[in-house]
C-alpha cells in the first residue's frame, strides 16, 4: 500500500466481543505517559505481544485497550511505546472520514447529493451518480487505484482533474469495490466547501479538539513525507500517529463522538461511520474470508455474535485500531509491518481478552432475596456489578417477567445482568405470584384476568417494598429508578407509571397493552414503548388476542395508539413526532425544548414491523409455539434509553 493513491485497504480483525466488567486505573486518562500499572488479570495479555514481537523480529510493538473512559490494559514491548510516531496506513482513513462528516454534521456536505455539486470535475454524465455516501463507502464505481509520480507538490486541483477524468468500473451504488481513490474525492470535497487546506481542516476539527500532538497526513515515498505540509494529501495511506494520539480518537468513537466534554462528532455521524452500507454486495479482502463481512463509511464490519458487529481500520502496515460499538470497547495494536502477518496475533489477542473479561472474577453477583409482603412470603432476584458494595448512587432497573414467567427466567431471557456489569448499574428480577411456588407467576396490572388479579395482590406495594430492601444493601440513586417488562410484565410497568411515578423515573413496556386506568397520575414520566405489528398475544391495534387461550382469549386490549395518546397528554408533548429507523424497526420520538428550567420526559415508539410477543433479539421460550424473537437488540437500546432519564426530587 505505499505509494500515492494506489493502495488497497486491508483485512479487519478478527475477534470475540468482550463482555468486559469495570475494570478501572484509578486517575488513569488517556494519553498519560508515565508506566501504567498492569492488573494482574491482564498481564496476559502481555504474553501474545511478546510473542509476537520475537517471532516476527520486530523492533518493538505496544498494545492499549479501554472501555469508555477506562484504560483496562496498555503495554509497551520493545521499542515501539505509546509515544512512538509510526505510519498508520489506511488506519487514517477513520481520521479523514471523521473530519468528512463534522461538515456533513454542520450541513456544508451532504452525502447524498451528486459530488459534482462540490467538484464541478465530475459533471459528467456517467459521474452525476456518484455521492460522497457512496465514496465514504467504497460503492461509487472508482477505479480502485492509479499510478501517481509521487511528487510532493502536486495540487489538490491537479489530483481532482486526474482522478475525474478515470472511467468508473462499476454503476454507481451498485456493487463494492476497495478503493482509496474514492476517499481522496471526499476529502477534495471536503477541502473545497471548507476554504481551507486539508492540514488546517484535520487539525481544526479532530486534533486540536482531541489533543493529538502527532498525528498528520503527508504525502507518498516515503509515507508521511513532509507531514502537514503537502499540497495534494493522500488521507487514504498516507498518515503518520501514535498510540497516545489515536487512542483519543477511539476513545471518542467510543464515546459516540464526545471527549472530554467536548463534541467532535454527532452520534448520527458515529452511526454512520458502523453502519452496513453494502447489503446484498459482496465485500471480500485477502486478509480474512468471512461471509459476514461488511463496509460501512471507511469501517470494515464483521458480525461477533448475533447482536454485534465489530468495526476496524487496520493499516497496511499493521497498525490496527478496533471498536465493539455495543460494549463500548475499543483496542489499539501500535505496530509496523505487514498486516497479513500482524491480524492474526491481533485475533489471538482479543480472543484472550475476551476470555480474561468473561472470567467469573470480573462478573456481577446474584442474591436472592425473601421479603414479607401483603400476607406472603415473596422473592426478588438481585444483580449487582462487582463494585456495587462500594459504589455511590448506582441507578436501578426493574426487569418485570410475562405471564406464566419468573425473575430468574426473566433474566436469562432479557441478558441485562452482563449488560449492568459493563454499564455499572443494578437490575432487580422480582417474582410475580401464582398457585404454585415459583411457576405460572403473573402480575396483577389491572383490567386482565390473571391469578395476582383475581386475588387482588398489591403488586405496586411490592415493588415499593423490593425497592426499600435493595437500599438496605446497595446505595440506590433515588433519581435513577426505571421498570421494563414483557406482556404481562409489560402492564405492570403502565401500572407503575400511574400509581408509583413518585418513584419511577421511567418505564419501558415491551408488548404489554395499557389495560390498568382505574388510577391517574399528574406526574409526567419518560416511556419507551416496543411492541410488535405481528404480535398476536397483545395486538399492535388493540382488541381480542388472536392468539392464546382460556380467560386471557376473552379479554380486550387497549392500543399501542391509546398509550401513545395518554402519555402525550400527560406529558405534555406536541402531536407530531420526530421519525426516525431503517428497515422495519421505527422510531416516533416526541421531545420537548427545557420549559422554565425543567425539560418534558419523552416519549418514544418503537414499531418493529413483523415482530411477534417474544423479547426482541432475547432467548426464544422454550415451550411449544414460542415466537421468533425479532432481530433488534432491545436491552442495549432500551437501557440507552432509560439511563438517560431522571426523576426530579422534591
Amino acid at each position: 500500500m505505499v505509494g500515492g493513491v494506489r493502495g488497497k485497504l486491508a483485512g479487519m480483525v478478527h475477534g470475540i466481543a468482550w463482555l468486559m466488567s469495570c475494570w478501572c486505573l484509578a486517575g488513569l486518562a488517556v494519553g498519560q505517559t508515565k508506566a501504567i500499572p498492569v492488573p494482574p488479570k491482564l498481564k496476559e495479555l502481555t504474553a501474545p505481544m511478546d510473542a509476537m514481537t520475537s517471532v516476527f523480529g520486530l523492533t518493538g510493538a505496544a498494545l492499549l485497550v479501554g472501555q469508555r473512559t477506562a484504560i483496562v490494559h496498555q503495554s509497551e514491548h520493545g521499542a515501539v511505546g505509546i509515544n512512538t510516531v509510526l505510519p498508520i496506513a489506511e488506519a487514517g482513513i477513520w481520521l479523514a472520514v471523521a473530519t468528512i462528516l463534522t461538515l456533513v454534521d454542520e450541513q456544508l456536505l451532504d452525502l447524498d447529493l451528486p459530488i459534482s455539486r462540490y467538484l464541478p470535475e465530475f459533471d459528467t454524465p456517467e459521474k452525476r451518480r456518484v455521492t460522497l455516501r457512496l465514496c465514504l463507502a467504497c460503492t461509487a464505481g472508482l477505479p480502485p487505484q492509479m499510478h501517481v509520480a509521487g511528487d510532493a507538490n502536486q495540487t489538490l486541483d491537479a489530483l481532482v482533474a486526474e482522478i475525474a477524468n478515470l472511467p468508473l468500473r462499476g454503476d454507481p451504488g451498485l456493487q463494492w469495490e476497495t478503493s482509496s481513490i474514492t476517499f481522496e474525492v471526499a476529502a477534495a470535497a471536503a477541502v473545497r466547501v471548507a476554504g481551507s487546506d486539508w492540514h488546517t481542516l484535520f487539525r481544526q476539527r479532530i486534533a486540536g479538539p482531541l489533543g493529538l500532538q502527532d498525528t498528520n497526513f503527508g504525502g507518498p515515498q516515503p509515507v508521511g513525507l513532509a507531514a502537514a505540509f503537502v499540497p495534494a494529501t493522500l488521507v487514504s495511506g498516507m498518515a503518520v500517529s501514535t498510540l497516545r494520539d489515536y487512542a483519543r480518537f477511539m476513545q471518542m468513537l467510543a464515546l459516540d463522538g464526545e471527549f472530554g466534554g467536548v463534541r467532535v462528532l454527532t452520534k448520527k455521524s458515529v452511526d454512520l461511520m458502523f453502519q452496513n452500507m453494502t447489503t446484498g454486495m459482496k465485500v471480500r479482502t485477502r486478509a480474512i474470508d468471512d461471509a459476514t463481512l461488511a463496509y460501512g463509511l471507511g469501517t470494515w464490519l464483521q458480525a461477533v455474535s448475533i447482536q454485534a458487529v465489530r468495526g476496524s481500520d487496520p493499516g497496511a502496515f499493521g497498525f490496527t485500531p478496533w471498536l465493539d460499538r455495543d460494549l463500548g470497547l475499543f483496542g489499539v495494536l501500535a505496530v509496523s509491518d505487514r498486516v497479513q502477518r500482524i491480524l492474526p496475533r491481533a485475533q489471538m489477542i482479543m480472543t484472550v481478552a475476551r476470555n480474561l473479561a468473561v472470567s467469573p472474577k470480573v462478573a456481577g453477583s446474584d442474591l436472592t432475596v425473601q421479603i414479607e409482603h401483603g400476607g406472603r412470603t415473596r422473592r426478588y432476584l438481585l444483580h449487582m456489578p462487582n463494585n456495587a458494595a462500594k459504589a455511590e448512587r448506582l441507578p436501578l432497573l426493574f426487569v418485570l417477567h410475562g405471564g406464566g414467567g419468573s425473575g430468574p427466567q426473566a433474566a436469562f431471557a432479557t441478558g441485562f445482568s452482563p449488560i449492568a456489569d459493563r454499564l455499572n448499574f443494578c437490575v432487580v428480577y422480582p417474582d410475580g405470584t401464582g398457585p404454585f411456588r415459583g411457576r405460572l407467576l403473573t402480575w396483577n396490572s389491572g383490567g386482565i384476568p390473571v391469578y395476582a388479579s383475581d386475588e387482588n395482590v398489591d403488586d405496586v406495594g411490592f415493588l415499593r417494598a423490593v425497592i426499600a430492601s435493595v437500599r438496605e444493601k446497595i446505595a440506590v440513586d433515588p433519581e435513577r429508578i426505571s421498570a421494563t417488562g414483557i406482556s404481562n410484565g409489560a402492564m405492570m410497568c403502565h401500572r407503575l407509571a400511574r400509581e408509583a411515578a413518585d418513584i419511577f423515573a421511567a418505564i419501558a413496556p415491551v408488548s404489554g397493552a395499557m389495560d390498568f386506568t382505574a388510577a391517574d397520575s399528574k406526574i409526567p414520566i419518560a416511556v419507551m414503548i416496543v411492541h410488535g405489528t405481528a404480535d398476536e398475544h397483545v395486538r399492535y391495534l388493540g382488541g381480542r388476542p388472536s392468539a392464546g387461550f382460556g380467560r386471557a382469549a376473552l379479554r380486550v386490549d387497549a392500543s399501542v395508539a391509546d398509550a401513545t395518546r395518554y402519555y402525550l397528554q400527560r406529558n405534555g408533548l406536541a402531536a407530531e413526532p420526530v421519525r426516525s429507523g431503517e428497515g422495519k424497526v421505527k422510531f416516533d420520538t416526541w421531545q420537548l425544548a427545557a420549559q422554565d428550567g425543567a425539560t418534558p420526559p419523552p416519549l418514544v415508539l418503537v414499531t418493529l414491523e413483523g415482530g411477534k410477543h417474544a423479547w426482541p433479539s432475547g432467548v426464544r421460550g422454550d415451550y411449544v409455539g414460542a415466537d421468533e424473537p425479532f432481530d433488534w437488540q432491545a436491552s442495549v437500546q432500551i437501557w440507552q434509553f432509560l439511563s438517560a432519564q431522571r426523576r426530579r426530587v422534591r
